[in-house]
């Protein structure tokens, strides 16, 4: 497994400890800031990228592949527009250069911020909660449904609550989504209408649907395989079955044999008894 760990002290003299585990066999990811579980993400066995806020910071936090293994880095994001890293871009200009850009676009400015109120405070609540999403967010799951209005929309439920999220863009990477499909969705117990959709992390009718459509679409697996045995074996246990690294969940995935190399020891002893050879 692999540990790193950092320390980043505030303007205020905290200092925030934070430590990455990353399995090397089963590729789960764990992040705590100091030792608060902060970051929980599972199968991560190619590059990804994490964002969290330390205080008004925000971090980034890259897990990058390099070869066998993996490379880490964690550091502040200075190119998002960020309240603190809009002070510093304030702070670097000098004194007559602020005074020349505000007496020319005084005038467009006023104009400007009538027109994007309302997008500001729609953003300003974003910030305000979405950061909350990935450092203590609930997970769970969504489905695909209609609405009243036959608009396809994700449904989940947050206690009693059953609440809602547009269909956005579907990455280009996974397989088309279907009505009645499952995902996973985080959210945020205080602000569960504030929902981020996770299409990486499929649920059991996603994963049974494509990994029949996937195997119904080859006549003739690698030679040595036996098709009822990894059929059952796999549709049996939802570790294979869900595993978004499958190649039944991408769209431009390893085949079956080099996705096999990449499961921990038990996934792979279970498959390998529907070998002849």
């Amino acid at each position: 497994m692999a540990q790193m760990q950092w320390t980043y002290v505030s303007d205020a003299g905290i200092a925030y400890r934070v430590r990455l585990y990353h399995g090397s066999t089963t590729g789960h990811v764990l992040v705590t800031v100091n030792n608060k579980v902060t970051i929980i993400d599972f199968f991560v066995r190619a590059s990804r990228r994490y964002t969290l806020f330390l205080e008004d910071e925000l971090m980034l936090l890259d897990i990058e592949k390099t070869g066998d293994g993996f490379g880490y880095s964690f550091r502040i994001d200075e190119e998002a527009d960020t309240e603190r890293n809009l002070s510093r871009r304030r702070a670097a200009w000098s004194r007559n250069s602020r005074l020349a850009v505000i007496s020319v676009l005084a005038g467009c400015i006023i104009v400007w911020g009538i027109l994007r109120f309302q997008r500001f405070q729609e953003d300003r609540l974003a910030r305000k909660f979405l950061p909350w999403i990935e450092e203590r967010g609930q997970a769970g799951m969504a489905r695909l449904g209609k609405d009243g209005e036959g608009n396809p929309v994700w449904y989940y439920t947050a206690g009693k609550q059953l609440l809602r999220l547009p269909d956005a863009a579907w990455p280009d990477t996974l397989p088309p989504r279907v009505h009645g499909d499952e995902v996973g969705v985080f959210f945020h117990p205080g602000k569960p209408e504030l929902g981020r959709l996770a299409p990486d992390k499929p649920g059991a009718a996603r994963s049974r649907r494509l990994f029949q459509a996937w195997l119904s679409e080859r006549e003739d697996l690698p030679a040595g395989w036996v098709r009822d045995c990894l059929a059952g074996e796999i549709m049996g246990h939802s570790d294979l079955l869900n595993d978004p690294d499958a190649p039944w969940h991408r769209l431009s995935a390893p085949d079956l044999v080099s996705w096999l190399t990449t499961l921990p020891a038990h996934g792979r002893e279970r498959l390998d008894s529907c070998r002849t050879d």
